[in-house]
């Protein structure tokens, strides 16, 4: 073992690339413990509500957000808490920037190296890119299949592979 990988394992070093690691992630990362304090997230959180990691440490949603919060926000925090069981959903955000955008968001419990739940781990990805070409390719089949069913002329289907 090269002395630069001992290195990189010792707890300190490893903390540090695992901070790395996280904010290398294309996808926004959140944590926070169980009363819903915010423990730490990754830069594209940090770019998505344009706050950084530093003004949001041990702050609630709700301390951050006030009243523009979605209540469905805390909800399913506190169902992930309850039921110690990962959620997945869709949940449509307004960026920093003022932009709507879609997400696939997972929130799941945290656990410490005990296995003692301290908290909610939360991940999302935009998909807003994705949902538009999904629904720019159903109105186009759409459109298509209007055309073939009401077409009296015949239609022909070559494949020349």
């Amino acid at each position: 073992m090269t002395e630069k990988l001992k290195s990189q394992l010792q707890p300190d070093s490893r903390y540090d690339l695992l901070k790395q690691v996280v904010d290398s992630m294309a996808d926004s990362v959140f944590f926070k413990d169980l009363d819903g304090r915010y423990l730490g997230c990754n830069q594209e959180y940090e770019k998505l509500i344009g706050r950084t990691e530093a003004e949001l440490l041990g702050k609630t949603a709700q301390q951050i957000y006030g009243s523009t919060l979605p209540e469905s926000y805390v909800e399913t925090d506190r169902v992930v808490m309850e039921t110690k069981k990962a959620l997945r959903f869709e949940a449509a955000l307004t960026k920093a920037d003022g932009t709507e955008c879609l997400f696939e968001s997972s929130k799941s419990p945290l656990y410490d190296k005990n296995g003692e739940m301290i908290g909610i781990l939360g991940v999302l990805r935009d998909i807003t890119k994705q949902k538009e070409a999904e629904e720019a390719l159903k109105i186009s089949e759409e459109k298509y299949r209007m055309i073939a069913e009401n077409t009296t002329d015949t239609i022909w289907l070559f494949n020349f592979d």
